[in-house]
Protein backbone atom coordinates (compact mmCIF):
# COMPACT_ATOMS: atom_id res chain seq x y z
CA UNK A 1 0.00 0.00 0.00
CA UNK A 2 1.22 3.47 -0.86
CA UNK A 3 1.26 5.91 2.05
CA UNK A 4 -0.71 9.01 1.04
CA UNK A 5 1.18 11.28 3.40
CA UNK A 6 4.57 10.15 2.10
CA UNK A 7 3.21 10.60 -1.43
CA UNK A 8 2.11 14.12 -0.54
CA UNK A 9 5.09 15.18 1.56
CA UNK A 10 8.09 13.42 0.07
CA UNK A 11 6.65 13.32 -3.43
CA UNK A 12 5.41 16.86 -3.98
CA UNK A 13 8.69 18.62 -4.85
CA UNK A 14 10.70 17.58 -7.92
CA UNK A 15 13.84 15.69 -6.91
CA UNK A 16 15.90 18.09 -9.01
CA UNK A 17 15.43 20.82 -6.39
CA UNK A 18 18.03 21.23 -3.63
CA UNK A 19 17.38 18.95 -0.64
CA UNK A 20 16.19 21.86 1.50
CA UNK A 21 12.82 21.60 -0.30
CA UNK A 22 11.12 19.11 1.95
CA UNK A 23 7.38 18.47 2.30
CA UNK A 24 7.63 15.87 5.09
CA UNK A 25 6.01 18.27 7.53
CA UNK A 26 2.78 18.32 5.52
CA UNK A 27 1.64 15.14 7.29
CA UNK A 28 1.75 16.86 10.68
CA UNK A 29 0.36 20.13 9.38
CA UNK A 30 -2.60 18.51 7.61
CA UNK A 31 -3.50 16.52 10.73
CA UNK A 32 -6.91 17.45 12.05
CA UNK A 33 -7.91 19.15 8.83
CA UNK A 34 -8.40 16.18 6.51
CA UNK A 35 -12.20 15.88 7.05
CA UNK A 36 -12.56 19.53 6.06
CA UNK A 37 -10.43 18.94 2.95
CA UNK A 38 -12.68 16.08 1.90
CA UNK A 39 -15.82 18.12 2.37
CA UNK A 40 -14.72 21.04 0.23
CA UNK A 41 -15.90 21.06 -3.39
CA UNK A 42 -12.64 20.18 -5.03
CA UNK A 43 -14.05 20.34 -8.56
CA UNK A 44 -14.70 24.08 -8.23
CA UNK A 45 -11.18 25.04 -7.12
CA UNK A 46 -8.04 24.98 -9.20
CA UNK A 47 -4.46 25.39 -8.04
CA UNK A 48 -1.46 26.73 -9.89
CA UNK A 49 1.59 24.63 -10.73
CA UNK A 50 4.87 26.42 -10.06
CA UNK A 51 7.34 25.88 -12.92
CA UNK A 52 11.09 26.22 -12.90
CA UNK A 53 13.82 25.72 -15.47
CA UNK A 54 15.98 22.64 -15.02
CA UNK A 55 18.95 21.24 -16.89
CA UNK A 56 19.30 18.35 -19.33
CA UNK A 57 22.36 16.28 -20.02
CA UNK A 58 22.86 17.79 -23.47
CA UNK A 59 22.79 21.43 -22.39
CA UNK A 60 19.14 22.05 -23.23
CA UNK A 61 16.48 22.88 -20.65
CA UNK A 62 13.48 21.10 -19.17
CA UNK A 63 10.59 22.51 -17.11
CA UNK A 64 9.67 20.97 -13.77
CA UNK A 65 6.80 22.06 -11.53
CA UNK A 66 5.30 21.79 -8.05
CA UNK A 67 1.53 21.51 -7.42
CA UNK A 68 -0.42 23.37 -4.75
CA UNK A 69 -0.44 21.04 -1.69
CA UNK A 70 -4.21 21.29 -1.28
CA UNK A 71 -5.06 20.13 -4.79
CA UNK A 72 -2.22 17.61 -4.62
CA UNK A 73 -3.71 16.15 -1.44
CA UNK A 74 -6.77 14.94 -3.35
CA UNK A 75 -4.61 13.28 -6.05
CA UNK A 76 -2.53 11.45 -3.45
CA UNK A 77 -5.47 10.38 -1.32
CA UNK A 78 -7.26 8.94 -4.34
CA UNK A 79 -4.16 6.97 -5.34
CA UNK A 80 -3.83 5.74 -1.75
CA UNK A 81 -7.48 4.59 -1.56
CA UNK A 82 -7.38 2.92 -4.97
CA UNK A 83 -3.83 1.60 -4.90
CA UNK A 84 -4.85 -2.04 -5.36
CA UNK A 85 -6.67 -1.23 -8.60
CA UNK A 86 -3.88 1.03 -9.87
CA UNK A 87 -1.13 -1.43 -8.97
CA UNK A 88 -3.05 -4.32 -10.50
CA UNK A 89 -3.53 -2.51 -13.80
CA UNK A 90 0.13 -1.49 -13.93
CA UNK A 91 1.32 -5.00 -13.00
CA UNK A 92 -0.88 -6.47 -15.72
CA UNK A 93 1.28 -4.84 -18.38
CA UNK A 94 3.11 -7.43 -20.49
CA UNK A 95 6.01 -5.04 -21.18
CA UNK A 96 6.62 -2.79 -18.19
CA UNK A 97 10.03 -2.67 -16.47
CA UNK A 98 9.43 0.72 -14.81
CA UNK A 99 6.75 -0.35 -12.37
CA UNK A 100 6.54 2.13 -9.47
CA UNK A 101 6.72 0.52 -6.03
CA UNK A 102 6.37 1.99 -2.53
CA UNK A 103 9.83 2.64 -1.12
CA UNK A 104 11.21 1.86 2.31
CA UNK A 105 10.17 4.31 5.01
CA UNK A 106 13.78 5.45 5.32
CA UNK A 107 13.97 6.46 1.65
CA UNK A 108 13.88 10.09 0.54
CA UNK A 109 11.12 9.52 -2.04
CA UNK A 110 7.82 7.63 -1.57
CA UNK A 111 8.16 5.43 -4.65
CA UNK A 112 10.91 3.59 -6.45
CA UNK A 113 10.97 3.36 -10.22
CA UNK A 114 13.59 0.94 -11.57
CA UNK A 115 16.39 2.74 -13.33
CA UNK A 116 16.94 2.75 -17.05
CA UNK A 117 19.46 -0.09 -16.71
CA UNK A 118 16.50 -2.36 -15.99
CA UNK A 119 15.31 -1.68 -19.51
CA UNK A 120 18.52 -2.85 -21.12
CA UNK A 121 18.92 -5.76 -18.68
CA UNK A 122 15.40 -7.09 -19.12
CA UNK A 123 15.30 -6.25 -22.80
CA UNK A 124 18.52 -8.20 -23.35
CA UNK A 125 16.92 -11.24 -21.71
CA UNK A 126 13.53 -10.93 -23.40
CA UNK A 127 14.98 -10.16 -26.83
CA UNK A 128 17.67 -12.80 -26.97
CA UNK A 129 15.83 -14.73 -29.69
CA UNK A 130 14.93 -11.61 -31.72
CA UNK A 131 16.76 -11.14 -35.03
CA UNK A 132 15.37 -7.60 -35.34
CA UNK A 133 14.56 -5.03 -32.65
CA UNK A 134 12.19 -2.10 -32.86
CA UNK A 135 13.39 0.74 -30.66
CA UNK A 136 10.67 3.35 -30.13
CA UNK A 137 10.30 6.54 -28.08
CA UNK A 138 7.12 8.47 -27.23
CA UNK A 139 7.42 12.17 -27.97
CA UNK A 140 6.78 14.57 -25.09
CA UNK A 141 5.30 11.82 -22.93
CA UNK A 142 4.37 13.69 -19.74
CA UNK A 143 3.44 16.85 -21.60
CA UNK A 144 1.08 14.84 -23.85
CA UNK A 145 -0.82 12.86 -21.21
CA UNK A 146 -4.55 13.42 -21.65
CA UNK A 147 -6.17 13.42 -18.21
CA UNK A 148 -9.43 11.93 -19.57
CA UNK A 149 -7.41 8.83 -20.44
CA UNK A 150 -7.23 8.02 -16.70
CA UNK A 151 -10.87 6.78 -16.48
CA UNK A 152 -10.50 5.20 -19.94
CA UNK A 153 -7.81 2.90 -18.54
CA UNK A 154 -9.73 2.11 -15.35
CA UNK A 155 -13.23 1.63 -16.79
CA UNK A 156 -12.94 1.35 -20.55
CA UNK A 157 -13.22 4.13 -23.07
CA UNK A 158 -16.92 3.69 -23.86
CA UNK A 159 -18.06 3.51 -20.25
CA UNK A 160 -15.94 6.53 -19.32
CA UNK A 161 -17.22 8.61 -22.22
CA UNK A 162 -20.82 7.67 -21.41
CA UNK A 163 -20.52 8.84 -17.80
CA UNK A 164 -18.26 11.84 -17.25
CA UNK A 165 -19.73 13.01 -13.95
CA UNK A 166 -17.04 13.97 -11.47
CA UNK A 167 -18.95 12.19 -8.69
CA UNK A 168 -19.93 9.10 -10.69
CA UNK A 169 -20.42 5.96 -8.59
CA UNK A 170 -19.63 3.63 -11.50
CA UNK A 171 -16.82 5.56 -13.22
CA UNK A 172 -14.93 6.34 -10.03
CA UNK A 173 -11.65 7.32 -11.74
CA UNK A 174 -13.39 10.42 -13.12
CA UNK A 175 -12.46 11.85 -9.74
CA UNK A 176 -8.75 11.33 -10.33
CA UNK A 177 -9.12 12.91 -13.76
CA UNK A 178 -10.64 16.01 -12.15
CA UNK A 179 -8.13 16.02 -9.27
CA UNK A 180 -5.24 16.14 -11.73
CA UNK A 181 -6.93 18.94 -13.68
CA UNK A 182 -7.44 20.92 -10.46
CA UNK A 183 -3.69 20.71 -9.84
CA UNK A 184 -2.95 22.48 -13.11
CA UNK A 185 -5.52 25.24 -13.50
CA UNK A 186 -8.08 22.95 -15.13
CA UNK A 187 -5.81 21.79 -17.96
CA UNK A 188 -6.54 18.35 -19.43
CA UNK A 189 -3.39 18.23 -21.56
CA UNK A 190 -0.21 17.09 -19.85
CA UNK A 191 0.64 16.44 -16.21
CA UNK A 192 3.11 18.16 -13.97
CA UNK A 193 6.71 17.04 -14.23
CA UNK A 194 8.39 16.24 -10.94
CA UNK A 195 5.86 14.87 -8.45
CA UNK A 196 5.78 11.13 -7.72
CA UNK A 197 1.99 10.85 -7.99
CA UNK A 198 2.20 11.89 -11.64
CA UNK A 199 4.82 9.21 -12.27
CA UNK A 200 2.30 6.64 -11.03
CA UNK A 201 -0.42 8.06 -13.28
CA UNK A 202 1.93 7.98 -16.27
CA UNK A 203 2.67 4.28 -15.71
CA UNK A 204 -1.05 3.60 -15.22
CA UNK A 205 -1.71 4.94 -18.72
CA UNK A 206 1.44 3.38 -20.14
CA UNK A 207 0.31 -0.07 -19.00
CA UNK A 208 -2.84 0.25 -21.11
CA UNK A 209 -0.77 1.17 -24.15
CA UNK A 210 1.23 -2.03 -23.58
CA UNK A 211 -1.91 -4.17 -23.45
CA UNK A 212 -3.42 -2.57 -26.53
CA UNK A 213 -0.20 -3.08 -28.48
CA UNK A 214 0.05 -6.75 -27.55
CA UNK A 215 -3.63 -7.22 -28.35
CA UNK A 216 -3.08 -5.71 -31.80
CA UNK A 217 0.21 -7.32 -32.88
CA UNK A 218 1.26 -9.63 -30.08
CA UNK A 219 1.76 -12.45 -32.57
CA UNK A 220 4.47 -10.37 -34.27
CA UNK A 221 6.35 -9.50 -31.04
CA UNK A 222 8.67 -12.21 -29.70
CA UNK A 223 9.90 -10.26 -26.70
CA UNK A 224 9.60 -6.72 -25.46
CA UNK A 225 10.16 -4.22 -22.68
CA UNK A 226 9.02 -0.66 -21.89
CA UNK A 227 10.63 1.76 -19.45
CA UNK A 228 8.29 4.78 -19.07
CA UNK A 229 8.27 6.03 -22.69
CA UNK A 230 11.00 3.86 -24.22
CA UNK A 231 10.20 0.59 -26.00
CA UNK A 232 12.35 -2.33 -27.15
CA UNK A 233 10.28 -4.77 -29.21
CA UNK A 234 11.67 -7.94 -30.77
CA UNK A 235 10.38 -9.15 -34.14
CA UNK A 236 11.31 -11.77 -36.74
CA UNK A 237 11.38 -9.79 -39.97
CA UNK A 238 11.62 -6.27 -41.36
CA UNK A 239 8.00 -6.59 -42.46
CA UNK A 240 6.94 -7.47 -38.90
CA UNK A 241 8.89 -4.47 -37.61
CA UNK A 242 6.99 -2.11 -39.88
CA UNK A 243 3.69 -3.67 -38.85
CA UNK A 244 4.53 -3.34 -35.16
CA UNK A 245 5.53 0.30 -35.61
CA UNK A 246 2.32 1.03 -37.45
CA UNK A 247 0.29 -0.60 -34.69
CA UNK A 248 2.20 1.32 -32.00
CA UNK A 249 1.48 4.61 -33.76
CA UNK A 250 -2.20 3.70 -33.96
CA UNK A 251 -2.39 2.72 -30.28
CA UNK A 252 -0.58 5.85 -29.16
CA UNK A 253 -2.89 8.09 -31.17
CA UNK A 254 -5.86 6.68 -29.21
CA UNK A 255 -4.33 8.23 -26.10
CA UNK A 256 -3.20 11.46 -27.80
CA UNK A 257 0.47 10.46 -28.02
CA UNK A 258 2.89 10.44 -30.93
CA UNK A 259 6.08 8.57 -31.68
CA UNK A 260 9.30 10.51 -31.77
CA UNK A 261 10.29 9.47 -35.27
CA UNK A 262 13.83 10.82 -34.99
CA UNK A 263 14.51 8.36 -32.16
CA UNK A 264 12.51 5.43 -33.44
CA UNK A 265 14.70 2.85 -35.16
CA UNK A 266 14.80 -0.68 -36.48
CA UNK A 267 18.09 -2.28 -35.47
CA UNK A 268 19.81 -5.64 -35.63
CA UNK A 269 19.29 -8.04 -32.75
CA UNK A 270 23.07 -8.28 -32.51
CA UNK A 271 23.46 -4.58 -31.71
CA UNK A 272 24.30 -3.90 -28.03
CA UNK A 273 21.40 -2.46 -26.06
CA UNK A 274 23.68 -0.64 -23.67
CA UNK A 275 26.60 1.50 -24.68
CA UNK A 276 30.15 0.24 -24.26
CA UNK A 277 31.48 3.61 -23.10
CA UNK A 278 29.12 3.65 -20.10
CA UNK A 279 30.00 0.09 -19.11
CA UNK A 280 33.71 0.82 -19.33
CA UNK A 281 33.54 4.09 -17.41
CA UNK A 282 31.34 2.61 -14.71
CA UNK A 283 33.80 -0.26 -14.29
CA UNK A 284 36.71 2.16 -13.86
CA UNK A 285 34.99 4.43 -11.34
CA UNK A 286 33.81 1.43 -9.35
CA UNK A 287 37.46 0.62 -8.60
CA UNK A 288 38.36 4.04 -7.21
CA UNK A 289 37.82 2.81 -3.66
CA UNK A 290 40.52 0.16 -4.20
CA UNK A 291 43.30 2.71 -4.58
CA UNK A 292 44.27 4.94 -1.69
CA UNK A 293 46.34 8.05 -2.24
CA UNK A 294 46.07 7.62 -6.00
CA UNK A 295 45.66 11.20 -7.15
CA UNK A 296 46.93 10.38 -10.62
CA UNK A 297 44.31 7.69 -11.20
CA UNK A 298 41.57 9.96 -9.89
CA UNK A 299 42.50 12.77 -12.27
CA UNK A 300 43.08 10.38 -15.16
CA UNK A 301 39.55 9.00 -14.94
CA UNK A 302 38.18 12.51 -14.44
CA UNK A 303 39.81 13.61 -17.69
CA UNK A 304 38.42 10.57 -19.43
CA UNK A 305 34.89 11.40 -18.26
CA UNK A 306 35.10 15.03 -19.38
CA UNK A 307 36.57 14.03 -22.74
CA UNK A 308 33.67 11.61 -23.21
CA UNK A 309 31.23 14.36 -22.24
CA UNK A 310 32.65 16.58 -24.99
CA UNK A 311 32.64 13.76 -27.54
CA UNK A 312 29.05 12.73 -26.77
CA UNK A 313 27.70 16.25 -26.11
CA UNK A 314 26.38 14.93 -22.82
CA UNK A 315 27.15 15.58 -19.15
CA UNK A 316 26.24 11.98 -18.34
CA UNK A 317 29.82 10.62 -18.23
CA UNK A 318 30.71 13.26 -15.65
CA UNK A 319 27.72 12.29 -13.53
CA UNK A 320 28.83 8.66 -13.61
CA UNK A 321 32.25 9.82 -12.41
CA UNK A 322 30.75 11.92 -9.60
CA UNK A 323 28.73 8.97 -8.35
CA UNK A 324 31.98 7.01 -8.30
CA UNK A 325 33.57 9.74 -6.19
CA UNK A 326 30.69 9.38 -3.75
CA UNK A 327 30.91 5.58 -3.65
CA UNK A 328 34.68 5.76 -3.04
CA UNK A 329 34.17 8.34 -0.25
CA UNK A 330 36.82 10.57 -1.79
CA UNK A 331 35.50 13.48 0.30
CA UNK A 332 36.98 11.65 3.32
CA UNK A 333 40.39 11.15 1.68
CA UNK A 334 42.34 14.42 2.14
CA UNK A 335 45.05 13.96 -0.48
CA UNK A 336 42.69 12.87 -3.26
CA UNK A 337 40.13 15.57 -2.39
CA UNK A 338 42.68 18.38 -2.43
CA UNK A 339 43.88 17.22 -5.84
CA UNK A 340 40.36 16.89 -7.21
CA UNK A 341 38.80 20.03 -5.72
CA UNK A 342 39.86 22.53 -8.44
CA UNK A 343 38.66 20.11 -11.12
CA UNK A 344 35.25 19.91 -9.47
CA UNK A 345 35.05 23.68 -9.42
CA UNK A 346 35.63 23.81 -13.17
CA UNK A 347 32.92 21.20 -13.71
CA UNK A 348 30.35 23.68 -12.41
CA UNK A 349 31.03 26.10 -15.28
CA UNK A 350 31.37 23.58 -18.08
CA UNK A 351 28.83 20.92 -17.11
CA UNK A 352 25.81 22.68 -15.55
CA UNK A 353 23.81 19.46 -15.37
CA UNK A 354 26.37 18.22 -12.81
CA UNK A 355 26.16 21.17 -10.43
CA UNK A 356 23.78 19.36 -8.08
CA UNK A 357 26.08 16.34 -7.73
CA UNK A 358 29.19 18.50 -7.20
CA UNK A 359 27.51 20.64 -4.56
CA UNK A 360 26.19 17.58 -2.75
CA UNK A 361 29.76 16.25 -2.56
CA UNK A 362 31.01 19.61 -1.26
CA UNK A 363 28.23 19.76 1.33
CA UNK A 364 29.09 16.22 2.44
CA UNK A 365 32.75 17.12 3.02
CA UNK A 366 31.67 20.20 4.97
CA UNK A 367 29.16 18.19 7.03
CA UNK A 368 31.72 15.59 8.12
CA UNK A 369 34.09 18.32 9.28
CA UNK A 370 36.82 17.90 6.68
CA UNK A 371 38.80 20.89 5.42
CA UNK A 372 37.39 22.71 2.44
CA UNK A 373 38.43 25.60 0.23
CA UNK A 374 35.31 27.32 1.50
CA UNK A 375 36.09 30.74 0.07
CA UNK A 376 36.66 29.31 -3.39
CA UNK A 377 33.37 27.40 -3.33
CA UNK A 378 31.51 30.50 -2.21
CA UNK A 379 32.98 32.41 -5.14
CA UNK A 380 31.98 29.57 -7.50
CA UNK A 381 28.39 29.75 -6.25
CA UNK A 382 28.27 33.55 -6.46
CA UNK A 383 29.66 33.54 -10.00
CA UNK A 384 27.15 30.89 -11.07
CA UNK A 385 24.33 33.07 -9.74
CA UNK A 386 25.65 36.10 -11.64
CA UNK A 387 25.91 34.16 -14.88
CA UNK A 388 22.61 32.28 -14.57
CA UNK A 389 20.31 35.19 -13.75
CA UNK A 390 20.52 36.67 -17.24
CA UNK A 391 19.46 33.39 -18.84
CA UNK A 392 16.70 32.41 -16.40
CA UNK A 393 18.57 29.27 -15.38
CA UNK A 394 16.70 28.49 -12.17
CA UNK A 395 18.38 25.18 -11.40
CA UNK A 396 21.85 26.68 -11.21
CA UNK A 397 20.67 29.60 -9.06
CA UNK A 398 18.73 27.44 -6.58
CA UNK A 399 21.62 25.05 -6.02
CA UNK A 400 24.14 27.89 -5.73
CA UNK A 401 22.08 29.69 -3.12
CA UNK A 402 21.58 26.42 -1.24
CA UNK A 403 25.33 25.85 -1.09
CA UNK A 404 25.97 29.41 0.09
CA UNK A 405 23.47 28.98 2.91
CA UNK A 406 24.62 25.55 4.12
CA UNK A 407 28.26 26.70 4.04
CA UNK A 408 27.29 29.69 6.19
CA UNK A 409 28.43 32.25 3.62
CA UNK A 410 28.03 35.95 4.33
CA UNK A 411 25.74 36.99 1.48
CA UNK A 412 25.86 40.77 1.09
CA UNK A 413 22.92 43.08 0.50
CA UNK A 414 23.79 43.68 -3.14
CA UNK A 415 23.58 39.96 -3.92
CA UNK A 416 20.34 39.56 -1.95
CA UNK A 417 18.78 42.53 -3.73
CA UNK A 418 19.74 40.96 -7.04
CA UNK A 419 18.19 37.64 -6.04
CA UNK A 420 14.97 39.36 -5.00
CA UNK A 421 14.84 41.22 -8.31
CA UNK A 422 14.97 37.83 -10.04
CA UNK A 423 11.45 37.38 -8.61
CA UNK A 424 11.29 33.59 -8.42
CA UNK A 425 8.98 31.96 -5.88
CA UNK A 426 11.34 29.07 -5.05
CA UNK A 427 14.24 31.45 -4.57
CA UNK A 428 12.17 33.81 -2.45
CA UNK A 429 10.95 30.93 -0.29
CA UNK A 430 14.57 29.91 0.35
CA UNK A 431 15.53 33.49 1.25
CA UNK A 432 12.52 33.93 3.55
CA UNK A 433 13.37 30.74 5.44
CA UNK A 434 17.04 31.70 5.66
CA UNK A 435 16.10 35.12 7.08
CA UNK A 436 13.71 33.60 9.62
CA UNK A 437 16.49 31.25 10.76
CA UNK A 438 19.11 34.05 10.92
CA UNK A 439 21.17 32.49 8.14
CA UNK A 440 21.08 35.83 6.33
CA UNK A 441 20.90 39.29 7.92
CA UNK A 442 18.90 41.22 5.35
CA UNK A 443 15.87 40.64 3.13
CA UNK A 444 13.82 43.41 1.46
CA UNK A 445 10.83 41.25 0.43
CA UNK A 446 7.49 42.80 1.40
CA UNK A 447 3.96 41.41 1.61
CA UNK A 448 0.76 43.42 1.69
CA UNK A 449 -2.17 42.90 4.02
CA UNK A 450 -3.40 39.90 1.98
CA UNK A 451 -1.59 36.92 0.46
CA UNK A 452 -3.17 35.06 -2.46
CA UNK A 453 -3.48 31.31 -1.85
CA UNK A 454 -3.89 30.07 -5.41
CA UNK A 455 -1.90 32.30 -7.69
CA UNK A 456 1.58 31.75 -9.10
CA UNK A 457 3.26 32.92 -5.88
CA UNK A 458 1.49 30.73 -3.37
CA UNK A 459 4.72 29.02 -2.22
CA UNK A 460 6.53 32.11 -0.98
CA UNK A 461 3.33 33.36 0.68
CA UNK A 462 2.74 30.09 2.50
CA UNK A 463 6.37 29.93 3.62
CA UNK A 464 6.35 33.58 4.73
CA UNK A 465 3.29 33.08 6.95
CA UNK A 466 4.46 29.72 8.27
CA UNK A 467 7.87 30.98 9.45
CA UNK A 468 6.50 34.27 10.79
CA UNK A 469 8.09 36.53 8.17
CA UNK A 470 4.65 37.95 7.31
CA UNK A 471 1.45 38.26 9.32
CA UNK A 472 -0.74 38.98 6.30
CA UNK A 473 -4.02 37.10 5.94
CA UNK A 474 -4.67 34.67 3.12
CA UNK A 475 -7.30 35.26 0.47
CA UNK A 476 -8.54 33.18 -2.43
CA UNK A 477 -9.84 29.65 -2.88
CA UNK A 478 -7.43 27.98 -0.48
CA UNK A 479 -7.32 30.63 2.23
CA UNK A 480 -8.84 28.36 4.89
CA UNK A 481 -6.42 25.50 4.19
CA UNK A 482 -3.40 27.77 3.94
CA UNK A 483 -4.33 29.52 7.20
CA UNK A 484 -4.48 26.15 8.92
CA UNK A 485 -1.09 25.09 7.50
CA UNK A 486 0.54 28.39 8.42
CA UNK A 487 -0.90 28.32 11.96
CA UNK A 488 0.67 24.86 12.30
CA UNK A 489 3.99 26.48 11.32
CA UNK A 490 4.38 24.22 8.31
CA UNK A 491 8.03 23.76 7.36
CA UNK A 492 8.46 23.35 3.60
CA UNK A 493 12.13 24.32 3.51
CA UNK A 494 14.65 22.83 5.90
CA UNK A 495 18.34 23.62 5.49
CA UNK A 496 19.45 21.55 8.47
CA UNK A 497 17.73 18.17 8.04
CA UNK A 498 19.78 17.12 5.03
CA UNK A 499 23.06 18.37 6.48
CA UNK A 500 22.41 16.48 9.71
CA UNK A 501 21.54 13.31 7.79
CA UNK A 502 24.89 13.22 5.95
CA UNK A 503 27.16 13.73 8.94
CA UNK A 504 27.85 9.99 9.12
CA UNK A 505 30.81 9.01 6.96
CA UNK A 506 28.92 5.95 5.76
CA UNK A 507 25.97 7.90 4.37
CA UNK A 508 25.91 8.79 0.67
CA UNK A 509 26.40 12.35 -0.43
CA UNK A 510 24.20 11.70 -3.47
CA UNK A 511 21.14 9.89 -2.20
CA UNK A 512 20.13 6.91 -4.32
CA UNK A 513 16.56 7.14 -3.08
CA UNK A 514 16.17 10.87 -3.80
CA UNK A 515 18.24 10.93 -6.98
CA UNK A 516 17.89 7.25 -7.74
CA UNK A 517 15.70 7.43 -10.81
CA UNK A 518 18.80 8.09 -12.85
CA UNK A 519 21.12 5.95 -10.78
CA UNK A 520 23.05 4.90 -13.83
CA UNK A 521 23.28 8.39 -15.26
CA UNK A 522 23.98 6.87 -18.64
CA UNK A 523 21.91 9.57 -20.17
CA UNK A 524 20.65 11.03 -16.92
CA UNK A 525 17.20 9.64 -17.55
CA UNK A 526 14.94 10.66 -14.69
CA UNK A 527 11.57 9.35 -15.70
CA UNK A 528 10.54 12.64 -17.25
CA UNK A 529 11.86 12.24 -20.73
CA UNK A 530 10.95 15.11 -23.00
CA UNK A 531 12.24 13.93 -26.32
CA UNK A 532 15.44 12.76 -24.66
CA UNK A 533 17.00 9.63 -26.00
CA UNK A 534 18.09 6.94 -23.62
CA UNK A 535 21.54 7.17 -25.12
CA UNK A 536 23.15 10.55 -25.48
CA UNK A 537 24.00 10.33 -29.17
Amino acid sequence: MIDKYRLIGQGIFPETLPPCFDGMDLKRAFRGFVPTLRERKFYKRSGVMLPFSGTKHDGSRRTFSTPNPVTFFHVCEFIHKNWEVIESRISDSPLIVSKPKPSAKTADRPIIIPSLSNLTTEASEKLRFSPIIVKADISQFFASIYTHAIPWVAHGREAAKADQAHDSETVKFNQLDVFVQRCQSGETRGVGVGSDAFRIIAEFIGSEIDRDLISAVGDKIIGGARHVDDFFLGVRTESDAQEVLSALRSVLSKYHFQLNDSKTKIISGLQPLNEVWAQDLRRKVSRLSEFNNSKERLILIFNESTNLATELNSDSPVKIYLRGIDDARVYNRPLEWSALEPYLQRVCFHHPHCIDYVFLLVAKRFAIGQSLEKGDWIEVALELIRRSKAFGHDHEIFWSLWLLIVLGADIDQKMINGLCEYSNVYLNAMLITAKAEDKIDYLPLKFGSKIESNDSRWLEGLVARSVGYSKARFKGDFSEEFSHLADKKLKLIDFDRHMNSIKKITSDAISHSRYGYDSDDEDDYDGFDEDEDEYPF
